[in-house]
């Protein structure tokens, strides 16, 4: 996971400043996560969050499937 995270992490810092919950959504496809799993993870999550929060904890909702 952490291997991820890390992946997750250097997609979202390349990209400019913008939507959080969109850049998140962005770096969990290019990980190779379905829109629909990605869409259904982002949804219980606070999007207020920074994008690198958004990210991890969509990771681990995805992981407990």
């Amino acid at each position: 996971t952490h291997c991820i995270s890390s992946a997750a992490s250097d997609v979202y810092k390349r990209q400019p400043e913008g939507d959080n919950c969109a850049e998140a959504v962005s770096a969990l496809m290019v990980l190779g996560f379905s829109q629909e799993e990605v869409a259904a993870a982002v949804s219980k999550i606070d999007t207020s969050l920074d994008t690198g929060e958004i990210v991890k904890q969509a990771l681990k909702i995805i992981g407990k499937k």
